[in-house]
């Protein structure tokens, strides 16, 4: 009966799947790592490092919520675009193609730090000389890269010890 429910949480998730979106691994991931957590802190026998086991699988449930665009400050963030009233404006080139005029965007700065001096690491630029639109956008992928970058790391160190 267990293995009957286990599964059917799952289902849920998996019904969810697309198959040109790599997310739903993400989102089953962080639903197994935050069963995980609970398990391991209900666990009536720990085994020797198992606060650091739980602490590690904390932060790679924030990296996944990084990620998906599903923590505070993203959404926080996309909260803010309600109140701007974006409008669109191209110009047709000579050859027929469209480009989008940008300059006049305005857009709410991401109120969460992040550290852009060693956005090279990461091989990802961040040209500062960009419309503040733009800027706060190259923020945000950035630390959706750098989130990438912990989890994966973590994940690959540490998840022979998990699981």
């Amino acid at each position: 009966m267990k293995k009957r429910s286990t599964v059917k949480i799952y289902e849920k998730i998996l019904k969810k799947d697309k198959d040109f979106d790599f997310a739903y691994l993400l989102i089953l991931e962080r639903f197994k790592l935050k069963r995980m957590i609970d398990s391991f802190s209900k666990a009536t026998m720990p085994h020797e490092n198992i606060s650091f086991n739980i602490r590690d699988m904390k932060i790679c449930v924030n990296c996944i919520d990084i990620i998906l665009e599903e923590d505070i400050h993203s959404v926080n963030h996309f909260k803010k675009y309600e109140d701007f009233d974006i409008k669109l404006h191209t110009t047709e080139n000579e050859d027929g193609t469209y480009t989008l005029d940008t300059s006049n965007w305005i857009s709410p700065t991401f109120d969460h730090y992040v550290n852009i001096n060693n956005a090279k690491r990461f091989n990802f630029e961040i040209i500062k000389d960009v419309n503040q639109n733009l800027f706060e956008h190259m923020k945000m992928d950035l630390r959706q890269i750098k989130a990438l970058h912990l989890y994966n790391l973590i994940r690959n160190k540490l998840m022979s010890w998990w699981w």
